[in-house]
């Protein structure tokens, strides 16, 4: 009978903290399929300044952009077949494919490392 009452203590507190707790950014797929999703994408260069691992978030460039999963988000890295979006490092050299949502961000689709040598916009 204990185990039940602390089940249903445990239960109740999870609902009232979910209830209690602000509303979560949205996710990859809820920007991919809102109706600020133009029908085209576009492509810069530049250098990764930052990464959030937990937040999955980039900044290229200046520009933060929001990334997917690897299904989602597809990254390469150069001279192998290799390539994860945790792989990227502050300083490397990019090419990223994304969608300007506007009001919404920038949204990865594809990241692709490029050679050093390659002039981009810091």
């Amino acid at each position: 009978m204990e185990t039940n009452k602390m089940r249903n203590l445990l239960y109740g507190l999870m609902l009232l903290a979910a209830g209690a707790m602000p509303a979560v950014a949205q996710t990859f797929n809820d920007l991919l399929n809102g109706e600020n999703t133009p029908n085209y994408t576009m492509t810069d260069k530049g250098v990764v300044s930052e990464q959030d691992i937990a937040t999955r978030t980039i900044v290229i460039s200046g520009f933060r952009y929001v990334v997917g999963n690897s299904f989602e988000t597809p990254v390469t890295m150069l001279n192998t077949s290799a390539g994860a979006y945790e792989l990227l490092d502050e300083g490397m050299k990019v090419e990223v494919e994304y969608f300007d949502l506007e009001d919404d961000g920038r949204l990865a689709i594809r990241i692709n490392q490029i050679d050093d040598n390659e002039e981009v916009e810091f």
